[in-house]
């Protein structure tokens, strides 16, 4: 064979060789994964109880509300004081009723604050808007910051 194909071959050849031995050696390595380890603890529901939500509101809600209520409020009212009153009342609902949607919308919920007795010592406490069937007296299983049932 001819120097100008031999040398290219060893070439590739000892390319592809080291290939190899490091793919051994990396697959030899341990492997550690990135995530987060999460400590489990085990205990009892002691205590539940319902907290009222701590939603809030930005007044966007009370204000279109306010002008949809007086665009309603006015149409109704057959004299010019009729309609003034219409409007001031339907400016107060639409209110109102406008900052109570935008409460809803922005999380105002109802939760449960559940009371956990851990089996090593200690109490710890979350706060869920569904307590998924828990009652008082039930084993959990804590991973991080989920309740499991057992």
């Amino acid at each position: 064979m001819s120097r100008r194909i031999v040398l290219p071959l060893a070439a590739a050849a000892a390319l592809l060789a080291g290939c190899a031995t490091n793919q051994a050696t990396v697959e030899r390595m341990p492997r550690y994964d990135a995530a987060p380890s999460v400590y489990v603890q085990h205990g009892r529901v002691t205590a539940m109880e319902s907290i009222a939500g701590r939603g809030s509101a930005s007044g966007a809600g009370a204000v279109v509300g306010g002008v949809a209520g007086a665009v309603i409020g006015r149409q109704f009212g057959g004299s010019s004081g009729g309609r003034d009153r219409g409007t001031v009342f339907g400016a107060l609902a639409g209110a109102l009723i406008g900052h109570e949607i935008e409460k809803d919308q922005t999380g105002a919920r109802d939760r449960v604050r559940i009371t956990v007795a851990v089996d090593r010592g200690g109490t710890r406490q979350f706060e869920v808007r569904d307590p998924g069937g828990l009652r008082v007296g039930d084993r959990v299983r804590i991973e991080g910051d989920r309740l499991i049932r057992l």
